[in-house]
Parts: structure tokens; C-alpha cells; sequence
């Protein structure tokens, strides 16, 4: 049973070695191409989110938290912008 939790954390570092760096390169395609960035956001939000609740699912707490909050952050920069009502 042991064995079989250490497979589970191993795969998980590995998962998260991915995660860590699939969120770098959609930072960086959020500048290198701009019209892109609400799909590259969303993008990361789903990985993010995913990060977020396999943690959690292991124990990893720490990340857990930390993807949390990242995970509310890219949803607010992918929340449409307010607009006035008027440009008077």
C-alpha cells in the first residue's frame, strides 16, 4: 500500500513539474502575442484549476493554496472589463 502512495506522490511531482511549466510558456505567449491573451488565460485557468484540486486530492496542501489563489487571480484577468455607461 505504501509502494502504491509513493507512486501516486511521484506522479503527482511530475504532474505538477508540467503544470508549473505549462503556465511559464502561456505567460509568456500572453505577451509575445496579445490578441491571443483570453484564450491563452483560460487556458492557464484550466490548468491552473487542475493543479489546484489534485493537490488538494493528495495532501499537498501548500500548493493547493497556492494554486488557489492563482487560480482567482486568472479568473479575474479573464473576467470582461467594466465599461461606463457613458463616455460623456
Amino acid at each position: 500500500m505504501h509502494e502504491a502512495l509513493d507512486g501516486i506522490v511521484v506522479r503527482h511531482c511530475d504532474t505538477l513539474r508540467t503544470c508549473v511549466d505549462d503556465i511559464g510558456i502561456s505567460l509568456k505567449q500572453c505577451f509575445e502575442f496579445p490578441s491571443l491573451y483570453l484564450a491563452v488565460l483560460t487556458e492557464e485557468e484550466r490548468i491552473v484549476h487542475q493543479l489546484k484540486d489534485s493537490s488538494g486530492s493528495i495532501g499537498f496542501q501548500d500548493i493547493s493554496a497556492s494554486a488557489t489563489k492563482l487560480d482567482d487571480y486568472v479568473k479575474i484577468l479573464c473576467a470582461p472589463a467594466p465599461y461606463p455607461a457613458s463616455l460623456d
